[in-house]
């Protein structure tokens, strides 16, 4: 099951899956990201970041890198309670 992200997705813990905008996530998970790879890794390795974190749970992470990715569109509608279009 694919899961996209947007900017007000909700992620919370649930013992040993995750729930990613209501939906449970069984391991393994898996994440895929587009951008510029250096920056990102960079910002997953540096100490006491995220990669070091995880790995002190004892949680194995595999990072590949990947020139052709594919990433669908999110497909769930988007409420939003107080922000409105602008004329």
């Amino acid at each position: 099951m694919i899961n996209r992200l947007i900017s007000n997705s909700e992620i919370s813990a649930a013992g040993q899956t995750i729930i990613i905008n209501k939906k449970r996530v069984y391991p393994p998970f898996v994440i895929k990201a587009i951008g510029p790879v250096k920056p990102m890794l960079d910002s997953l390795e540096t100490k006491g970041g995220v990669m070091e974190y995880i790995k002190f749970f004892g949680i194995s992470v595999k990072i590949e890198e990947n020139k052709k990715i594919f990433i669908p569109a999110y497909e769930e509608g988007v409420n939003f309670q107080f922000a409105k279009p602008i004329p």
